[in-house]
């Protein structure tokens, strides 16, 4: 089970930008094998290292998941409110250029009635 939770710790970080939140069942199940390992080798008295690496591997993946999540999610909204300020300066470069077309329109109607 040790090895198990090391697997999984180790795969589930670079997995993190590819499959974002499905990555915490590696991460969660590593977890969970990693602490069962460590409480089952403590009673018999036997060496746990791996366990705990796999365990420090997949909690510091469920964090690093977590982050990603936040990040990607606080990116989508700052992004959203930039394009509505985009679309809003669109259209105000839109009026100004309608604007400024209607008055040269009637500069020139004004030229020629002189």
């Amino acid at each position: 089970m040790g090895i198990a939770s090391l697997v999984l710790g180790i795969i589930s970080i670079p997995l993190i930008p590819f499959c974002g939140i499905i990555t915490y069942l590696p991460a969660i199940v590593g977890l969970i094998l990693g602490i069962v390992d460590i409480v089952l080798k403590k009673k018999r008295g036997e060496k746990r290292g791996i366990a705990i690496a796999g365990t420090i591997l997949s909690a510091i993946s469920t964090v690093l998941i977590t982050v990603w999540i936040i990040l990607t999610i606080g990116f989508g909204i700052i992004n959203a409110v930039g394009e509505g300020n985009t679309i809003n300066q669109s259209k105000k470069n839109a009026d100004i250029y309608r604007n400024a077309a209607n008055y040269e329109q009637q500069l020139l109607n004004s030229n020629k009635t002189k």
